[in-house]
């Protein structure tokens, strides 16, 4: 038997955070080829995550649901602005959204992991139909 979608998860993430830490030093040690080359595995390694992400809720309405998908927009926004700030060679800029990202990749492993130990789904108020 393989692992469980919650384990293919967090191998997902844990893939996800080490790589962006790699990057990190990356950028503050490296090239522009090795700064393009760990980012490139950034993606990949969030793209296989998000994957995970989107399949992990059965129940799409619910706020965990919601939750996981502003993350996933949040973080693939800070991906996008960070390809655009190694085009424009500022590393410095770089550096601090790469710290946003790993701020944002905690607060999103926390969410995920407050759901899966609290058992509590919680809906979102539907409008009343007119």
């Amino acid at each position: 038997m393989g692992p469980s979608p919650r384990e293919q998860r967090r191998a997902a993430l844990h893939r996800f955070q080490e790589l962006l830490a790699r990057a990190e030093v990356a950028v503050s040690t490296g090239t522009e080829g090795t700064i393009k080359a760990a980012l490139k595995e950034v993606g990949k390694a969030f793209d296989a995550w998000s994957r995970q992400q989107q399949g992990s809720d059965p129940a799409p309405e619910t706020s965990a649901a919601e939750a996981r998908r502003s993350a996933l927009l949040m973080l693939a926004g800070l991906l996008g602005q960070i390809d655009d700030l190694v085009s424009e060679g500022d590393v410095e800029g770089v550096k601090a959204k790469l710290e946003k990202t790993k701020k944002a990749l905690a607060i999103s492993r926390k969410l995920d992991e407050q759901m899966q130990t609290s058992g509590f789904r919680l809906r979102f108020p539907r409008k009343a139909a007119k």
